[in-house]
């Protein structure tokens, strides 16, 4: 019984990665930082609001796992999800604001 327990779990290892491959997870792990970045940066640096003013307009769930650093400076937002995975949307003169790569 017990040397069928590392093949089986090497099998749903490998069913995972390629589950993870197939549903593109990497891609879709950015869309919340990458949504905050890109709210905030507008209503910061197009609407002229305070930070905290724009942070009650980001959805709840997003609150609590995206963290944000709005930089008055360089007119950018980095938006991080459980400190792993990072946005910066950059405000620039008659563009808007825009993800960066």
């Amino acid at each position: 019984m017990r040397k069928w327990v590392a093949p089986s779990g090497a099998v749903i290892l490998l069913a995972a990665v390629f589950l993870a491959a197939w549903l593109h997870l990497p891609t879709l792990i950015q869309i919340g930082p990458g949504y905050t970045a890109q709210v905030m940066c507008g209503c910061v640096f197009i609407s002229g609001r305070t930070p905290q003013s724009c942070a009650r307009d980001l959805d709840p769930l997003a609150g609590r796992l995206v963290s944000v650093q709005v930089d008055t400076t360089t007119r950018s937002v980095t938006a991080r999800e459980l400190g792993l995975i990072r946005r910066t949307a950059r405000f620039r003169e008659n563009y808007g604001c825009g993800l960066e790569d």
